[in-house]
């Protein structure tokens, strides 16, 4: 996890000098050895520490009172303000997120033309089967009035109510 400030002329200019740079046939050089060990502490009788390098070499008033939590006296990182727009840079969440989305939004939209689909044909058959309805309607009330004019009509009536006796013709 890293804050790393937003500025894009900087790290354009650093890539450009990467690839400035040609490449040496030789190895690197080896690396320097290692420092000498530091000589024994001085002893206990000492009250007063001098400076070494590693001591800051500004002093603690020259801190901006801002950046130190008052609680606990530590260094915060700054706050974000619009001059000062910090990235949150998780390379391993940011990038392999964004194309996890996009193909996540590519299955998305192939799943709606697949649904669209589905319901156009769906559409289709519904309006074939109301076409169909109203032809036999159609037929049905042709029939109606066929026999009505004709004289004929049948009525159906259950066995449980009435005896159905044959006559002979």
């Amino acid at each position: 996890m890293c804050l790393k400030p937003l500025d894009f002329k900087e790290s354009h200019k650093k890539s450009e000098e990467f690839a400035e740079q040609p490449e040496d046939p030789l190895p690197p050089p080896p690396p320097p050895p290692p420092p000498p060990p530091p000589p024994p502490p001085p002893p206990a009788a000492a009250p007063v520490l001098p400076q070494s390098p590693s001591t800051p070499s500004f002093h603690l008033s020259q801190i901006d009172a801002r950046f130190v939590d008052p609680s606990i006296g530590l260094l915060m990182p700054p706050l974000q303000t619009p001059s000062n727009l910090a990235v949150f840079c998780d390379h391993n969440y940011t990038v392999e997120d964004t194309v996890h989305q996009r193909k996540r939004i590519q299955q998305l939209e192939e799943q709606v033309e697949k649904l669209r689909k589905k319901l156009k044909t769906a559409q289709q058959r519904c309006r074939r089967q109301e076409r169909q309805i109203e032809k036999l309607r159609e037929i049905v009330q042709f029939q109606k009035e066929k026999d009505i004019l004709a004289g004929k009509g049948y009525v159906i009536l259950p066995n449980d109510y009435f005896e159905v006796v044959e006559v002979p013709a």
